[in-house]
């Protein structure tokens, strides 16, 4: 599985050049399964096989970094993105996480303090990580 994800890494950033028509500047999306969704997934393979569970989650994880890297939609992708971790951790039965994700979250919604959206993604990234292991 790392290999075959090593070869995804490779491949990524290809595709991201090629949809991106010339313009110099990757999609936020494209970015944020980069940054986040693509390490993240690769760091649980060197470790333990690839469950549905952390590809849901790099993916919500993914999405929720893009509102970092863009502008116009920042707020739908933070919300879809958060509400795919929230939903990931109620559906896998995982009521610490789910609390750690929604009270992390919340603050994010209700007062959107953009400025500081990263450091809040990352605190919700270790509390997801301690509840997926």
């Amino acid at each position: 599985q790392p290999a075959a994800l090593a070869i995804v890494a490779v491949c990524i950033p290809q595709l991201a050049a090629l949809l991106n028509r010339g313009k110099g500047q990757p999609a936020a999306i494209g970015r944020g399964l980069i940054m986040i969704g693509l390490p993240m997934a690769l760091g649980h393979a060197l470790f333990a096989p690839l469950t549905i569970d952390i590809l849901v989650a790099a993916l919500g994880f993914a999405i929720a970094y893009a509102s970092i890297a863009q502008t116009n939609r920042a707020e739908l992708f933070w919300i879809i993105g958060t509400a795919m971790i929230l939903g990931l951790m109620i559906i896998t039965r995982r009521p610490l996480g789910a609390f750690a994700v929604g009270i992390l979250a919340l603050p994010q919604v209700l007062l959107n303090p953009s400025r500081h959206r990263k450091g809040w993604l990352m605190a919700m990234l270790l509390a997801v990580g301690a509840a997926i292991s």
